[in-house]
């Protein structure tokens, strides 16, 4: 039921990247509800962006950071990692 990225659209080859800068763990509990309806995204700490190749990397790189995404509790790899859009390789029925 969350709407972490609102505005995403599984057909237009783009990756909708949603950036929560840093903020008071009491005040993130009282925006949950926001992430619910979807206007998380207006939020001034909060920030979008789209496209259709990203790249993810860290300031201190001797600190390699575990890359976690939603692949059955798999760790792929670690940062630095770039990701890119496939147009069309998945058929979805809705």
């Amino acid at each position: 039921g969350m709407k972490v990225a609102p505005d995403a659209d599984t057909q237009d080859g783009m990756f909708e990247v949603v950036v929560l800068e840093d903020m008071p763990k009491l005040e993130l509990a009282g925006k949950i509800p926001s992430v619910y309806r979807g206007t998380h995204i207006h939020l001034p700490q909060v920030k979008c962006f789209r496209g259709s190749k990203v790249r993810v990397s860290i300031a201190d790189a001797s600190q390699p950071l575990p890359v976690y995404l939603d692949l059955d509790g798999e760790c792929p790899g670690r940062l630095d990692c770039e990701f890119s859009i496939l147009p069309q390789a998945l058929r979805l029925i809705v």
